[in-house]
């Protein structure tokens, strides 16, 4: 989900931060349409195929030898 595009991404499980969401969403017709359509059609583009190669981008990207005084802070992991 894209925030702001697909849909509205909450970083909160504060009843509060929702329910201002759901009011937008309730209050604002339109933007509730376009969120809907724009969900639709980016879903429509994905696949199973796609899936897996991002999923094997991840696995190899972790599996990438390094140093010991080596710190990738893209994955927060140090690998040896």
């Amino acid at each position: 989900m894209l925030d702001g595009d697909t849909g509205i991404v909450l970083g909160s499980r504060d009843p509060q931060a929702w329910g201002a969401a759901i009011t937008t969403l309730l209050g604002d017709p339109d933007l509730a349409r376009r969120l809907s359509v724009d969900a639709r059609a980016r879903a429509e583009r994905l696949d199973w195929p796609r899936s897996a190669r991002g999923l094997l981008d991840v696995y190899r990207g972790l599996l990438e030898p390094c140093s010991a005084d080596e710190y990738d802070d893209r994955r927060g992991l140090r690998i040896a």
